[in-house]
């Protein structure tokens, strides 16, 4: 993998893996928190997300190929969001794009999540460095991210990393390990695609004037 997405809550290992990812000559992007300005509407939380990422893999490389750890991503904007501001504007369609675009370019996505006493004591050792600093929120942020794990409808290509029961040298070079095949430039969309649209035609009876709106 060239692109690899680490999330979780604190105290989960994200950044551990994240830095281990590094030494082996990834590049870092970290998503703090979101400015003001970004959090405006669901076109400025894409592009918040979506840019950095973008400008970073596209920028022109003779033979070297980029590769990328985000440390936090889109996912935990929803959660952060509704637990320490007043809710969110990430919306649903903003989600699948930046995921859509995430398997196109081979990204894995891995949620970080250890067990909840765990992490609690890793953010309680580190609070008043912390974006949280309240237990219940903690509580509320951890849950968020076991729901999201678990949510078949939205997990089917997350990896979970445990770092109480997983090696994180091992897992490390199991992400480098695995290869994919990414879409080509300007395609969005899933490597793994349960379905697949065959359309009557792509342009009208000259050969000209592509279209995407005939019907099936």
């Amino acid at each position: 993998m060239n692109v690899i997405v680490l999330d979780g809550p604190d105290g989960s290992g994200k950044t551990t893996l994240a830095n281990l990812l590094v030494s082996k000559g990834f590049s870092l992007i970290h998503f703090g928190v979101p400015p003001v300005e970004a959090r405006k509407n669901e076109n400025s939380i894409f592009h918040f997300y979506l840019d950095p990422i973008y400008h970073h893999l596209m920028i022109p490389r003779s033979t070297v190929v980029p590769k990328l750890v985000l440390d936090r991503s889109h996912l935990a904007e929803p959660i952060y969001g509704n637990v320490m501001r007043d809710g969110t504007v990430m919306t649903h369609r903003v989600e699948m794009l930046l995921e859509r675009y995430l398997e196109a370019v081979d990204a894995q996505i891995v949620i970080c999540l250890p067990p909840y006493r765990t992490a609690l004591n890793n953010w309680i050792k580190r609070k008043e460095l912390e974006y949280v600093k309240e237990a219940p929120a903690f509580r509320r942020i951890y849950e968020g991210y076991a729901k999201l794990l678990f949510n078949r409808k939205r997990n089917r290509n997350f990896v979970w990393f445990d770092y109480t029961r997983h090696k994180v040298d091992s897992f490390a070079n199991s992400l480098m390990n695995v290869n994919g095949d990414p879409l080509p430039y300007g395609v969005v969309g899933s490597q793994r695609p349960r379905f697949l649209f065959v359309g009557e035609r792509t342009s009208d009876e000259n050969g000209q004037n592509p279209t995407i709106d005939l019907p099936f």
